[in-house]
């Protein structure tokens, strides 16, 4: 079969010329990872997830959008990357109607030893300043300055999670042998509502143990995760034009803040920005200072990073109404010491004419209630000290707009929970609340459940004791949505998983970052973990 390009340089052909650099810088590191005595297998493993991490980070894949508007589409580049990879280096190939990606070693009739499983689709995340569009930009990244991390180049989302899953299957596939098999399931749209786990496909997967590479923290063992939900209100809002007189639009916009995961995050108590910012609102609005626009975060599973208002007033007020709210919001910033880089921005808007008419008063004391009202952080703690969080919510978005013509404003939230009955209370709650205030409810959107730890199995046992670690791996559960318990549950032959991973930090915001030092490790692990399995199946 003539193929375009060689097996191992096909990754350059959907790589951005500035991420070629980057693997330039890493090439060193590469070959003085391992000892010279060590197999030639981690080396050759660990440049191709270098390689494949960096096409992943070119290819734009972005999640299905939170409005509900599914576009199978977005992820077709990185579905035809990979099928070309697959084609080069002589690899089976299929998808599903579901749009996942399921690769083979070979084409062996044999039961596969692990399938390997990640996700191709990234949370889209951005400062306003990175102006970055999702949909055809390739994420151009760099080496940090102390050459600890690897990090966009704009305030962007680095796509680590889930790019390093893909780059540690496709690396393991390059690396180890191809008999006794080795499969790989990468699903669509992990981020947003699991539809490519809900609709993977059991026929194309014949392995009996699962290793998910969607972990971020190094040597370090996941083998359960939380199931969760969202919920949407829907609260109509009225506007009346403003008084007459010489009235201005100011815009009250918040940056900076450190967001983060909403799940494994959500416990460090991190201000949320679209809190702050109705608390800022709510101590100036008044019949002369009105509220004309509300939008704040990006997505429900990311903690806000930023919110803005634009307000209406006369120039007269205004100037009352800034010192009021600068006063607040350094107060504020004295209770959370380390959001040093959050700021506020107050301007007037660019047009002296006020655009739209405001919201009335009674809109706007009902929209800032509702925030208010709305759950976010920790609401439960296991009973065990040492599992951890139980049940949490994020107040992931809201966004005054029109939808069929009418005003209103979108409130969407993610509630997780390893009990399914906390879950369900906390549903029948958002209804009760949504009702309270006229909203409209959507309620248990795209509901995943948890997935149930198994201490005993036979995996966790090859997995801690093949971990490079100098010591025992810490073995947990996490508070995030993994999708091993879905995927559980539709492939009727794998009966065991654990999730592993490099060292990622800040995912699902702009901070995201991947940790250099940790991906030797983790391909080492993941292939001696391979090794073992094979080694296993061979055996009479």
């Amino acid at each position: 079969m003539a193929l375009g390009s060689p097996p191992t340089e096909i990754w350059r052909r959907f790589t951005s010329a500035e991420n070629l650099k980057v693997f330039e810088k890493l090439q060193d590191g590469i070959q003085s990872s391992f000892p010279s005595s060590s197999s030639p297998t981690y080396t050759k493993a660990l440049e191709a997830f270098w390689k494949y991490s960096l096409m992943c980070f070119s290819v734009p894949r972005p999640s299905t959008d939170f409005d509900g508007t599914v576009k199978f589409s977005r992820l077709d580049p990185i579905r035809n990357c990979l099928a070309a990879v697959a084609e080069a280096n002589g690899w089976v190939c299929n998808m599903d109607r579901a749009g996942n990606v399921y690769l083979r070693s070979s084409s062996s009739e044999l039961p596969a030893v692990v399938v390997l499983q990640g996700h191709m689709d990234i949370v889209c995340s951005q400062n306003a300043s990175a102006q970055h569009d999702f949909e055809k930009d390739p994420i151009n990244v760099k080496v940090s300055a102390d050459g600890l991390w690897v990090k966009a180049i704009k305030e962007t989302t680095l796509g680590a999670d889930n790019g390093v899953g893909i780059a540690g299957a496709l690396a393991a596939l390059t690396a180890m042998p191809r008999e006794p098999p080795i499969e790989v399931i990468l699903t669509a749209n992990e981020e947003t509502n699991f539809e490519g786990a809900e609709g993977a496909e059991e026929k194309l997967v014949t392995a009996g143990r699962m290793l998910n590479l969607d972990s971020e923290e190094s040597g370090e063992i996941c083998i359960g995760s939380a199931g969760g939900f969202e919920h949407k209100f829907w609260l109509p809002l009225d506007r009346s034009p403003a008084p007459e007189g010489s009235m201005r639009r100011y815009r009250v916009a918040l940056k900076g803040f450190a967001g983060g995961h909403s799940g494994i995050d959500i416990a460090e108590d991190r201000p949320n920005c679209i809190k702050v910012l109705k608390s800022l609102l709510g101590g100036v609005v008044s019949p002369s200072v009105l509220v004309a626009d509300v939008h704040g975060g990006t997505g429900p599973n990311a903690i806000p990073r930023e919110a803005a208002a634009e307000v209406v007033t006369t120039p007269e007020p205004w100037a009352g109404v800034a010192k009021r709210i600068t006063e607040h919001f350094e107060e504020m910033l004295r209770d959370y010491p380390t959001e040093t880089a959050a700021v506020l921005e107050l301007v007037e808007c660019p047009s002296a004419a006020v655009a739209e008419d405001p919201l009335t008063a009674e809109s706007t004391e009902k929209l800032l209630s509702l925030i208010e009202k709305v759950q976010h952080g920790v609401l439960e703690l296991e009973e065990d000290p040492e599992a951890g969080l139980k049940t949490s919510c994020n107040l992931g978005v809201v966004r005054t707009m029109k939808r069929n013509g009418e005003d209103g404003a979108l409130v969407h939230i993610f509630p997780r929970s390893t009990s399914m009955e906390s879950m369900k209370r906390l549903g029948e709650e958002f209804a009760m609340l949504g009702d309270k205030f006229g909203a409209f409810n959507e309620g248990n959107i795209c509901p995943f459940p948890g997935w149930e730890p198994d201490r005993s199995s036979e995996l966790l046992k090859v997995v801690t004791s093949m971990c490079p670690a100098t010591s025992t791996p810490r073995i947990y559960t996490i508070h995030a949505g993994l999708e091993c318990g879905t995927l559980m549950s539709r492939l009727s032959s794998v009966k065991e998983c654990v999730s592993i991973g490099p060292t990622v930090k800040g995912a699902h915001s702009p901070d995201e970052r991947l940790e250099i030092a940790s991906c030797a490790p983790f391909i080492k692990w993941l292939c001696d973990v391979i090794s073992v399995l094979q080694a296993q199946s061979l055996s009479p």
